[in-house]
Order: C-alpha cells, then structure tokens, then sequence
C-alpha cells in the first residue's frame, strides 16, 4: 500500500527533469521499472494534448478559410465593382505527425529490479537498450518483379529461337527439291528407246513381285528381230545380282476399229496400250507350241530376267493355266520339239551346239540333241533338259495347279519358288 501511494504521488508531482525525478522517486523506494512506466505516461499525456491543441488550431483555420469562400461566393452572387478582390483561399495545412517515443516501440519492461532501499543503491542500473526498427521486406514483391521481368523477355527469346530454326528448315526443303528435281532430269534423260522404264513401283499386278518393272513399245519391230530387241532392252536395264527385271511387251499404235474386229475374223488383235496376247507374243518370238497348251493357258503371264551372283543374266517366263490336266498332258506332248522351239527365246543355242558343227551356218537348222530328266528341287517336280554332255540347257515345272515356270538355271528357279512363298506367306 506505501509502494502504490508513493506512485501515485509521483505522478501527481510536476517533474522537473527526467534524471532527477528517477534519483528522487529511486531515494524513496520505487522501482525503476515503475519510474519508467510513470515517465512514459506523463509523455503520452503530454503528446495527446499537443496534438488536441494542434486540431483545434486546425479546425479554426478550416472554418475560416469555409467562411472565406462562402464570403466569396456571395460576392460572385452579388458582384461589388468597388469592393477588392477576395484573397485566395489558402489550404489546409498539412499537421505535422510527432512520431511516437522511441521506449512506445520497445516491447514491455518487465520489473527486472526488485525494490532496494537506499542503503542498498550504489548506482543507477544499465540503462534498457532500445531495439531500433527492424525494416520491413518485400520478397514477394521481388519475386512477382523479376517474374514480370522474365515474361516480358521470353517473346523476344521464342522469336530469337524461331526464325533461325524457321530458315534452316526452309533450306532443307529446298535442297531437297533441287536434288529430286535433278534426280527426276537424270532419270528422264536416261530412258531412251521404245522402252518406258519406272524404278521401284509396280506398273501392273505380277505373278511374282519383281524388283523393277519396264513397259517395253514393240510397235514395228519386225519379228525376226523380235528377240534381239528383247534382249537388248534386258542389256539396257541390267539389275543387281539377286534382282528381278519384269519386261511388259505393249502394243501402243495399232488401232483397231471394233467393227472391222468383229468382220475380219483376226485373232490377238491388242489395242493401244495393252499388254501382248500370250499366243502373239509366242508368235513373234518364233516359238510353236500345241494346240491343246494354247487353248488352256491364260494372257496373264510374266516374262522376266534374274541376274545371278555372277553377273549373268536368265531370262524366264512364267503361264498360268486354268486347265491343269490338260496343260500338263501337252506339255509331255510338247518335249520332242520344246528344245529347239525354246532354242531363241531362252538364248541357250549356242551352249547346245557340238564342237564340229559350230563354225558353220548350217549347223542352226540341226536339232538340238539331250533328254529330259526328272528332278526335285524345294518340294517341286520339275524336268531338266541337257544336252549329251549332262549340262543344263533349260528346265519346267508346275509351281501349282495354276502356273507353270520355264527358265534356264535352277538358281532362277529357286528365286522364284522363294519369292512365291513369301507372297502366300504375306497374304
């Protein structure tokens, strides 16, 4: 009850000055940390009283200037040529804001001194230290700023990407075309002749797929030259070894009325662009088959070249049939003349000559002299003709019911039994 008496008297008492009035109030037995409250207060007083004289002041100043300009608007009502012009008015004056005691900022003193007497007190304690104000940071400010930053350079940096990439692409089209276009010029400058000649694409469906397929014009070629064309154009467009030549007779300049077709009785008439009939293209190879093979194979045929690993080249030709016992029994029929009716299709007459004949002209109207034998080669029958000597001059067999294979090596003929197979396989 002393202690808060003595308080309360401090408070009431003016102070003089803020060293004596703590040695005083200390002398009498107080804390320091109530002087430091006591003090505090007294200053809060002190400021909030300033501050009410201030607005006071202020409020005066408005209320003049208020009548000041309603004074002046009157006056602009009822105008007075003798009377001066108003003065301006002024503004209102801006307050001046007294910051807060620096002890306000600090956080709670907390009654660290226990009470003392005098005889006790050798000294004035360490003052409490103010903490100064910290200053406020904006990291996320920061961050959004240089966020923005990054986003307004990102276009620029897209468009510095781009349009180098954008002409570097349009570069390779370009050139691209360039090396086609000289490619196609090349390509064109080298089909000459009658023959039309198309790399890698299937010009008609095939028997067997061939690696390369060439329309060949057969318009005026005489047919005693038939054959030496032909295999001129098999010259001209030699493939790789292991690689298939297809060979396409067309007839693309005879036309032919449908009426005159119908009153002459003529046969294997081939209108432009087809393909030659199996019996005239038999014909203008000087080939002579039977009566009873004719009538029971089909037009669909392939006459085509396989070039072996050693670089030489074997024609062969493959009929389909929709008569397979009747192909077959004229077949057997056909082996006493097949020898020398195959002789210049399948280019083995010279091969098939004796020693003591070749030299002279003569020795073309002999026959060719060997048998036939039986064989199997990958699960097929087939016949082999060779002439005395054992040597192979040509070969036939049935791959099925449908089609028939006649050729000059068994290595053609294994090609093609492969390729036949994988087709079936495929489909």
């Amino acid at each position: 009850m002393e202690e808060e008496k003595k308080q309360k008297a401090f408070v009431q008492k003016p102070i003089r000055t803020y060293e004596s009035d703590i040695a005083e109030a200390l002398g009498k037995g107080a804390s320091v940390a109530s002087v430091v409250i006591a003090e505090n207060k007294r200053k809060n007083e002190e400021r909030k009283s300033k501050e009410e004289e201030e607005l006071d002041k202020a409020d005066k100043l408005a209320e003049k200037a208020t009548d000041s300009l309603q004074k002046e608007i009157e006056g602009i009502s009822k105008p007075d040529v003798t009377a001066p012009p108003p003065p301006p008015p002024r503004s209102k004056p801006v307050l001046p804001i007294n910051p807060a005691p620096d002890i306000v900022k600090s956080s709670p003193i907390i009654d660290a001194v226990p009470n003392i007497e005098r005889s006790e007190f050798h000294g004035f304690p360490n003052p409490v230290p103010i903490p100064k104000p910290i200053p406020i940071q904006k990291p996320i400010e920061i961050e959004k700023a240089k966020v923005v930053q990054i986003d307004d350079n990102e276009p620029e940096v897209k468009r510095n990407i781009i349009k180098p990439l954008f002409i570097i692409i349009l570069i390779i089209i370009f050139f691209g075309g360039g090396v086609l276009g000289i490619y196609y010029t090349y390509e064109r400058s080298q089909s000459s002749g009658n023959s039309t000649v198309i790399e890698n694409k299937i010009i008609v469906p095939s028997i067997i797929n061939p690696d390369k397929q060439m329309n060949w014009n057969t318009d005026q070629i005489n047919k005693n030259k038939f054959v030496s064309e032909l295999y001129l154009q098999f010259n001209k467009n030699k493939q790789k070894e292991k690689k298939i030549l297809e060979i396409i007779p067309k007839n693309n300049s005879s036309i032919v009325n449908n009426n005159n077709i119908e009153n002459s009785g003529i046969e294997n008439i081939n209108t432009i662009g087809e393909t030659l009939s199996i019996s005239f293209f038999l014909e203008k190879s000087n080939v002579s088959m039977p009566d009873n093979i004719l009538r029971s194979i089909l037009d669909k045929y392939m006459l085509g070249l396989y070039t072996e690993e050693t670089g030489e080249v074997t024609p062969f030709i493959i009929l389909t049939t929709d008569f397979f016992q009747n192909t077959f029994a004229g077949m057997l029929s056909w082996e006493k003349t097949m020898p020398d009716s195959l002789a210049s299709l399948l280019n083995y007459k010279d091969r098939a000559r004796n020693d003591d004949t070749a030299s002279t002209s003569i020795s073309s109207y002999f026959t060719i002299k060997g048998n036939f034998i039986d064989k199997q080669i990958m699960n097929r029958d087939i016949r082999e003709f060779r002439n005395p000597e054992g040597e192979l001059l040509f070969l036939y067999s049935f791959i099925n019911k449908n089609a028939l294979i006649i050729t000059t090596t068994e290595s053609t003929f294994i090609e093609i039994i492969k390729r036949i197979e994988k087709q079936t396989y495929i489909r």
